[in-house]
């Protein structure tokens, strides 16, 4: 459930957006125990959940190496290269 944020549509339907097929197929086994649960807790019978499978949606980018590490680290904060450079540090 922390892969995506749910939007409302209508006020009864529930999308969430999966990014394949193996979080959709998990996800459906969940709904058996959580529609029901939405409906009692929120007192409305018509809530219905669809999962929408998003499979073009971007994939988190893992960094592997020291220098993919430092490239992303100069992305966040570019001073970061100065430093290296002031005590002659090598990658």
């Amino acid at each position: 459930m922390k892969i995506n944020s749910p939007s409302l549509k209508e006020d009864i339907i529930i999308n969430y957006q999966v990014p394949s097929l193996i979080n959709k197929v998990e996800l459906e086994k969940e709904l058996n125990h959580l529609v029901p649960f939405l409906k009692l807790k929120l007192s409305n019978s018509r809530i219905s959940v669809n999962i929408i499978l998003n499979q073009s949606s971007e994939e988190k980018k893992y960094i592997y190496t020291k220098n993919e590490k430092f490239i992303r680290l100069k992305e966040i904060n570019p001073s970061i290269e100065t430093l290296r450079k002031e005590f002659d540090l090598e990658i």
